[in-house]
């Protein structure tokens, strides 16, 4: 009977090995035959493997977006950035100007295109006459240019003056005045038109101008943000200064209200837009320091003055 039982399961082992041999590998995940189509790691069907290199890739979380799905994306957070930037800090690198013109909105609308760049044409003239110039510059840029006959007539400058200039990738009113500065003659908006005229008669001309500064300079500065203008911008030009005309007032609401020519108002104009610059990337304000540089020209006469409102103005 033992060699019987023996035999037996001898031929028990032998049937079961022969079954696992023989049978289907459909459900063995590392089979190199049947189905492999749930086997994460085959090399058959990859279609939802998210690694697999053939295929379908579709639904491939780390498949390289359309260029067009990453730029709306640049573009999305980039919005979000400038918005989250404006509410924790509203301020304009651009500092406005009010003037107080018949119609300033032409004179906005001449500023823009004078700070506009050169057409591709730029400045390019060799013994033309300042006519000449004058009559392509209206043209080309729609320019209401005309000539102030009178002021150049009292320094014997003529229209048919040569003009030699070659002026390129600049705005046009820098080459405008780099071209006239050969004849000792300016630019100047006055009564709805751009006036070529004399630098005397220029720098004679008075014009007034609102300046909003609260945003960026605490209501407390706004006197001493005036001083400062008058220290360091044309100083002998201000009346508070002894010299010449020009009036800095500081009225209530963060305005300064200055009588300045066209040139110092330019200036100005530079000076409050970098400080304007230099808040923002620090995003902080102007405040009243506790002491301030004289300007060279103070006197006690010139600090009481200015104690009452600068330029013989009060504050309001």
């Amino acid at each position: 009977m033992r060699p019987q039982l023996a035999f037996s399961l001898v031929a028990i082992v032998a049937a079961a090995t022969l079954a696992v041999t023989t049978s289907s590998h459909a459900d063995d995940p590392f089979g190199g035959g049947g189905n492999a189509k749930a086997d994460p790691f085959g090399g058959a069907n990859n279609a939802d493997d998210p690694f697999g290199g053939g295929g379908k890739t579709a639904d491939d979380p780390f498949a390289a977006a359309p260029r067009q799905v990453a730029a709306q994306q640049s573009a999305r957070l980039a919005e979000e950035r400038e918005r989250e930037q404006a509410a924790e800090w509203p301020f304009s690198a651009t500092q406005p100007v009010y003037w107080s013109t018949a119609k300033p909105e032409i004179d906005d609308q001449i500023t823009r295109i004078l700070n506009g760049p050169l057409t591709s044409a730029g400045l390019d003239f060799t013994d033309t006459p300042l006519a000449e110039v004058v009559e392509f510059v209206r043209e080309e840029y729609n320019l209401p240019i005309q000539f102030d006959i009178p002021a150049l007539n009292d320094l014997a400058i003529s229209v048919d003056e040569p003009v030699s200039c070659n002026i390129r990738g600049v705005a046009l009113g820098a080459a405008l005045r780099l071209m006239l500065r050969q004849f000792g003659c300016e630019l100047m908006i006055k009564d709805e038109f751009l006036m070529l005229t004399t630098q005397e008669f220029a720098e004679c001309e008075m014009l007034q101008a609102a300046y909003p500064v609260s945003d960026f300079v605490e209501e407390d500065a706004v006197l001493q943000l005036a001083e400062s203008i008058m220290a360091t911008v044309a100083v002998d030009t201000w009346a508070a200064n002894g010299g010449g005309e020009g009036t800095a007032r500081c009225l209530g609401g963060g305005l300064l209200l200055v009588t300045q020519t066209r040139s110092e108002h330019d200036e100005i104009k530079r000076m409050l837009e970098a400080l304007r610059r230099a808040c923002n990337a620090t995003e902080r304000k102007i405040t009243k320091a506790e002491q301030t540089v004289p300007s060279p020209a103070n006197t006690p006469k010139k600090n009481q003055e200015a104690s009452r409102g600068i330029g013989g103005g009060g504050q309001f």
